[in-house]
């Protein structure tokens, strides 16, 4: 077969198009007028320019149906032969007779890792659906098999024949829609967002692009993906994977709590700072701050925002919650209130702890070690329990953070070099701590640990 149309040469073609999903090549022979003409395509397209009776039709659908539950996608094949006797070619397909040839069916399994990560997606409250130029059975057998549900299928010409506010409602409860054209495919991007929907879109030709462009987060494939896909869209996967969008969200879910987590910390660790300055000045008592002692204090506290929270692990339910609202703030009343509380918390211990030594008669260099140790210890307290605003402390100990313990430790290290090198202990007018000024910061500590957790099972509970 090959040999008898090797040296046959393409000499006119009929692309797809919207109206007809088949591709028709025309080949001619040197020095014949003869040419065979192939067309390949959509099966019930190829099959409607086949001069078929009624039961050969018949035949040829069971057949389709039968290979298509097996998640084959199909072809159907045909060929005519046309007599060039002009320089003008026919403007449609209808002056050719074609002959049904029969059915190619291209195996294109599903990766193994997918219905995973499509599972892992449902239950983190995002809904995957599937757009197909697909027959129908072929698509509703491989959503089956990657666990999206198939219950109720579109197709292009269902969509057609829907305004748009019936199409806002039918995409409420379908997730597969076949035999899409980029039109309709543009107008389900449309309807999803109608519905107050957060779309992200995958695509990788040139029909994709207008839908790439609309959606709020246009994906194109890197490897397959054409120029035009990939300019529309604003990401592109460099490994066309779909469990990489399933981590990349996973990730994002991660960073943005590790933001709220650094800004509530960032909050309540201000609060008792700025009230060990203006707290004291008000009541006539000297500040237990001086600016060296903020600048120590900045020291733990801008690595602590820079590293520790961004090397966070992502929260166990990280991909168990549903989706947050578009329009939620990282500066939000919840995140603020949550923050005012702790740091008001360790305010009180602080600055408690100073008034309390001074009308005890302790010295006011013992006063303000003793004090600036509890605000020290407390910090670093707040730095472990807001690792996590759902994990209790015992539980966030378990979770490593290789960053924490040296920045935990040369705070520890640092403020042991404060009271225990003359030098630097005349410069911060700091004392050697007794015994019981060691016992008293490490109390207060236990205190700051008790108020914080007991602030987030409020907040958890709420």
């Amino acid at each position: 077969y090959q040999s008898k149309y090797q040296n046959h040469e393409l000499v006119h073609e009929y692309g797809m198009s919207p109206e007809l999903p088949a591709m028709t090549h025309l080949w001619q022979s040197p020095g014949s007028d003869e040419c065979l003409v192939a067309i390949k395509g959509a099966p019930e397209a190829v099959l409607k320019h086949c001069n078929l009776s009624p039961n050969q039709k018949q035949v040829i659908e069971g057949q389709i149906i039968e290979l298509a539950s097996q998640g084959l996608r199909l072809l159907g094949v045909a060929k005519a032969q046309y007599s060039k006797k002009n320089s003008d070619w026919p403007d449609s397909l209808n002056s050719f007779e074609f002959t049904w040839l029969g059915l190619v069916g291209l195996k294109d399994p599903i990766r193994e890792e997918v219905p995973a990560a499509i599972q892992k997606c449902q239950r983190a409250g995002i809904r995957v659906i599937m757009i197909t130029g697909d027959h129908s059975i072929t698509a509703r057998e491989i959503a089956n098999q990657a666990g999206i549900d198939s219950a109720s299928v579109l197709s292009g010409n269902d969509i057609k024949t829907l305004d748009n506010i019936e199409l806002r409602q039918a995409v409420k409860k379908t997730s597969v829609y076949v035999r899409i054209k980029p039109a309709e495919k543009l107008r389900l991007v449309r309807a999803l967002q109608a519905n107050g929907e957060v779309v992200a879109m995958t695509g990788d030709g040139v029909n994709d692009a207008p839908a790439l462009k609309a959606a709020h987060v246009g994906i194109a494939m890197g490897q397959r993906g054409t120029d035009v896909a990939r300019e529309a869209a604003s990401i592109v996967l460099l490994n066309d994977d779909f469990s990489s969008l399933v981590h990349a969200i996973q990730q994002g879910r991660q960073i943005y709590d590790n933001l709220h987590k650094a800004i509530i910390y960032v909050v309540a660790v201000h609060i008792p700072m700025a009230g060990a300055v203006f707290i004291p000045i008000l009541f006539g008592a000297q500040p237990i701050l001086d600016p060296i002692h903020i600048v120590f204090l900045q020291m733990i506290i801008d690595p602590t925002c820079a590293i520790i929270f961004e090397m966070e692990e992502p929260e166990s339910d990280v991909m168990l919650r549903q989706p947050r609202s578009i329009n939620q703030k990282l500066f939000s009343i919840h995140n603020i209130s949550m923050a005012m509380l702790q740091g008001a918390g360790l305010t009180v211990i602080v600055v408690g702890l100073y008034f309390w030594l001074l009308n005890m008669d302790y010295s006011h260099a013992m006063a303000t070690t003793i004090s600036f140790g509890s605000l020290v210890l407390g910090n670093i307290s707040l730095i472990v329990v807001s690792r996590s605003k759902n994990d209790h402390l015992f539980r966030i100990l378990q979770k490593t953070n290789p960053s924490q313990k040296w920045i935990i430790g040369i705070g520890v290290l640092s403020f042991g070099f404060l009271i225990t090198v003359p030098f630097l202990r005349d410069r911060f007018q700091f004392t050697v701590p007794t015994p019981e000024g060691a016992t008293m910061i490490l109390a207060s500590g236990l205190i700051g640990i008790t108020w914080y957790e007991l602030v987030k099972l409020g907040y958890r509970r709420r």
